[in-house]
């Protein structure tokens, strides 16, 4: 098998695999940095903007749908938001691609948004504008604080190591 691969190499035809996703500036990502703000589109078809949770503690995850651990992550999403949905909380779900790294539809958030029971927000970035992903590891988890600064990545990521790091800003 390996000589397979080498000699698809060699060959430039290389299978599609997802890999890395490659951005020209990936600032305000990093533990201590601003978020850039942006507007995606849920599951509802209705715009979300970053900015309007100014003033409390969000976790941005950034998923795709045929990531497994980011499909594990993913059963343990409403648990989390429900607990602090009176705190000044907000879980935003970002898939960037479908199960085939197509974009994804309204219809693919609403299947990801019914598989896991997920009622917080599930947008789509199929043109990866929000830059958290670092060397094609999914998910990319980042819990910023009520200033919208990256108070830390949480990477690898489970959840209980997310409830321990979204717990230090209450």
């Amino acid at each position: 098998m390996r000589h397979a691969w080498i000699f698809l190499l060699l060959l430039g035809c290389i299978p599609d695999i997802p890999g890395p996703v490659l951005v020209e500036d990936s600032s305000g990502y990093e533990k201590g940095e601003v978020v850039p703000d942006f507007t995606l589109i849920d599951q509802h078809g209705e715009e979300v903007t970053l900015s309007e949770f100014e003033g409390s503690v969000v976790v941005l995850d950034v998923s795709t749908m045929w990531c497994v651990p980011c499909q594990k992550l993913s059963a343990h999403t409403e648990a989390l938001y429900q607990e602090r949905i009176n705190d000044d909380f907000m879980y935003l779900t970002l898939l960037q691609e479908d199960v085939n790294t197509a974009p994804p539809t309204i219809e693919n958030l609403n299947q990801w948004a019914d598989s896991f029971g997920i009622t917080a927000p599930v947008l789509a970035d199929g043109d990866k504008s929000v830059a958290a992903v670092i060397d094609g590891t999914y998910p990319a988890v980042l819990v910023i604080d009520r200033d919208m600064t990256v108070h830390e990545r949480v990477n690898p990521v489970d959840d209980a190591l997310l409830r321990e790091v979204v717990d230090e800003l209450f």
